[in-house]
């Protein structure tokens, strides 16, 4: 096992810099591992298991199945991931995830570690390469979830220390364990089985301003996505047919905040400087102005004429992008690099993937009597239009960080998020399993981390 934390030392830097992720500031709610079922459940299974002790649960997928927050994984993220949850209200003891010791395991995890007089974040962001402390689990953990992998991945049969995805080795570890993601999970014998794989075979590729640089030169194309879903799920149930399965689809990606958060028109100029702006020819020639007030930032855009495009209201900046880059001249004088702007054009080709991806997800599941689909795209979306009721404040939103749902990477829950997304599970088991699982207590979980660690 020593073998594998050298590997994942080494290779961690390969991984697509897509995860580097930013932070600004909001308001700050915390709280400390606390006991978060509600009691007034009666805990009983229903149809959803029958045995004299609590069910095995498996989740096989990405970073969303490993719990992954502020762009790592990490022990306290890992306790409050919605599968740590889920087996917490279900009463099962026997529940195993990597455990990543602080500072953890991440391409760039962001800490909060207060705020300013005027109320701005103080935060930091580096790279952490701490490996899991029980790597010698003599089994396959119950959180078969890597992050950045794809949905292919969940079959790789290959040699886990040799693949691209510097996570996947620390999470399979043991080919012993099962030759692929998929096996190891069966050798488990779940009785259920939570998937949530596909989001990054188009996210790798979004969150890099479609730019090629995040391990994706393209979304992974519908007709070989909606081929590996079926195989994934024909092999599920040739491997686990007696397990439950409970599928999650694909969030709207380019609502989360990693994508929503800064404004399209973020350059802040005055009348001087918008006029020697407007006489340089080459905005000129394309069409190119600027005024006193807000605008869009020019940033490289190959499609575009000239190889440079103002951003406009359909246009999405990307937490990633350094702001202070600016005022030295970033989107005036100098063109911010694509990979900081989803365009609407490439918002459009995300939007349409998911799409494809849904619908191929949809129908795989609708061929397999023991597999349930839950529609996160829907939850997400709800979440978006209403917000989230919390008993003793007001809705939860999407909004970064004062929301209360997304984490400080913009992209995956915070603990309080996770424990949306259990509640959303558990409820949807109490309803096709006639059970009476307790959901979790929300207001006891966590929404963001102040840190201490300098």
């Amino acid at each position: 096992m020593m073998q594998i934390a050298a590997h994942l030392r080494q290779k961690f830097v390969r991984l697509s810099s897509a995860l580097c992720l930013t932070t600004l500031g909001a308001l700050l709610l915390f709280a400390c591992d606390p006991d978060v079922a509600d009691p007034s459940s009666t805990s009983e299974y229903g149809s959803l298991h029958s045995g004299a002790n609590p069910p095995v649960l498996v989740g096989l997928g990405g970073s969303l199945i490993a719990g992954m927050q502020d762009g790592a994984v990490y022990e306290r993220a890992s306790a409050n991931s919605f599968m740590s949850l889920m087996a917490q209200q279900m009463g099962i003891t026997d529940f195993e995830y990597p455990e990543v010791p602080d500072p953890g395991a991440g391409l760039s995890r962001v800490r909060l570690h207060g705020f300013d007089a005027m109320g701005n974040p103080i935060s930091t962001r580096r790279t952490e390469l701490t490996p899991p402390s029980n790597l010698d689990l003599a089994r396959a953990y119950n959180v078969l979830g890597v992050p950045g992998a794809l949905l292919s991945d969940m079959m790789y049969e290959g040699d886990f220390t040799v693949h691209p995805n510097p996570f996947l080795a620390p999470v399979a570890r043991n080919p012993a364990f099962g030759a692929s993601l998929v096996a190891q999970a069966a050798g488990l014998q779940p009785d259920v089985l939570i998937i949530w794989t596909g989001n990054n075979d188009v996210l790798l590729w979004a969150n890099t301003g479609g730019d090629g640089s995040g391990g994706l030169s393209e979304p992974t194309a519908p007709e070989a996505f909606d081929a590996l879903y079926n195989q994934l799920l024909d092999k599920v149930a040739e491997l686990m047919p007696n397990t439950k399965v409970i599928v999650l689809n694909i969030p709207d990606i380019p609502t989360a905040p990693f994508f929503t958060t800064l404004p399209w028109n973020i350059l802040p100029l005055d009348a001087a400087t918008a006029s020697q702006l407007n006489a340089v020819p080459a905005y000129q020639t394309l069409g190119i102005s600027f005024q006193a007030g807000q605008n869009g930032p020019v940033y490289v855009n190959t499609a575009a004429t000239g190889g440079i495009k103002q951003a406009t209201e359909g246009d999405l900046l990307l937490l990633t992008l350094p702001t202070d880059s600016l005022a030295a001249g970033w989107g005036s004088a100098v063109p911010i690099p694509d990979r900081y702007v989803l365009d609407a054009a490439e918002t459009a080709i995300v939007q349409a993937h998911i799409d494809a991806y849904n619908q191929s997800i949809s129908a795989a599941v609708a061929k397999h009597a023991n597999v349930s689909l839950f529609d996160a795209n829907a939850v997400f979306a709800r979440i978006n239009a209403q917000g989230y009721p919390m008993v003793g404040s007001s809705p939860l939103t999407s909004a970064f960080i004062s929301g209360g749902i997304f984490s400080l990477d913009g992209i995956h829950p915070c603990s309080r998020g996770y424990g949306v997304v259990a509640n959303e599970l558990l409820t949807m088991i109490n309803t096709t399993y006639d059970a009476d699982l307790p959901l979790v207590q929300l207001p006891l979980l966590p929404a963001v981390y102040l840190d201490d660690i300098p």
